[in-house]
């Protein structure tokens, strides 16, 4: 499977839609039952390397941390075949 530049640019748009609407999803579903105890956190790349992550919980930044890997191999991959 070769992917084009076209494929890969509708699935990037794609998994950002399905992101945004996992967010409103979320939100309502908080808004309605009335509990909030809500943990977040970030991570930022530049290129695909992760370099700063935080977050509000410990158990929260060591997902976010492996995320971080996992995108970081997996574009190390995906360059051979793009």
């Amino acid at each position: 499977m070769i992917f084009t530049g076209d494929r890969i640019m509708a699935t990037g748009f794609f998994i950002i839609f399905i992101g945004i609407m996992l967010v409103i999803v979320g939100s309502l579903l908080t808004l309605v039952s009335g509990k909030s105890h809500v943990k977040g956190g970030a991570i930022g790349f530049i290129g695909p390397f992760p370099l700063f992550g935080f977050a509000s919980d410990r158990k929260i930044f060591y997902i976010l941390f492996g995320i971080g890997i996992i995108v970081f191999i997996l574009s190390l991959i995906l360059r051979r075949y793009i």
